[in-house]
């Protein structure tokens, strides 16, 4: 079998392992999943199996990582926009990249996002979000504190977006979702409360 043949057949292999894993992982979380009952709805050998992943853990954590890897190709993207495009509001092609990266991956984040989901996705997606952004809003906030705090409350409030939009506007169009993403950016940017109260001193 020619080269390229047989890495197609791997990554055919690999993107079906992770499809019906997420299928199975929606209805009964990790914890639900034996290696077994992954293998028989794959129609697969176990000894195919664990050519590919370690464990159940191991899938699972490469689904998050090409979710969180391809979704930090665009965030810098959006940090680096123009600010005045920003604070005007316009729709910004970054955005709308965000937008269509989650309308066609849908299924992985809402399985990522839902009731089943790992925890440990959402601290790692507004990590990379906070590590993205922080330098623009340092750029725009009057002090550190001020900047780390408004950030964070983008970071959280974006993950918050994702995931209604998601599960509660699936018809909503990806213009949609651009125009809110901007916005919520504008507002942490520009109208979050750039002065933290006075923090007390001990005695």
């Amino acid at each position: 079998m020619p080269a390229n043949r047989r890495e197609y057949n791997k990554r055919e292999t690999v993107r079906h392992i992770q499809s019906v894993f997420l299928t199975l992982y929606t209805q009964k979380g990790i914890q639900g999943i034996t290696v077994s009952q992954l293998c028989q709805a794959c129609g697969i050998a176990k000894s195919t199996f664990y050519l590919y992943f370690e464990d159940k853990f191991a899938v699972l954590d490469r689904i998050e990582e090409d979710l969180l890897s391809q979704l930090q190709e665009i965030n810098p993207r959006m940090e680096q926009e123009d600010l005045e495009l920003v604070r005007s509001g316009q729709l910004l092609p970054s955005a709308l990249a965000t937008a269509r990266f989650l309308r066609s991956h849908a299924e992985s984040f809402r399985a990522m996002l839902g009731k089943q989901g790992d925890p440990r996705f959402v601290f790692r997606m507004k990590r990379n979000i906070e590590n993205n952004f922080i330098a623009r809003f340092l750029e725009v906030k009057d002090s550190e504190p001020s900047a780390n705090l408004a950030c964070s409350v983008f970071s959280s409030s974006l993950v918050g977006l994702y995931t209604h939009f998601l599960f509660q506007l699936p018809q909503a169009s990806e213009e949609t979702l651009s125009k809110m993403l901007v916005s919520l950016l504008r507002y942490a940017l520009f109208d979050f409360p750039s002065v933290l109260p006075p923090q007390p001193t001990g005695r």
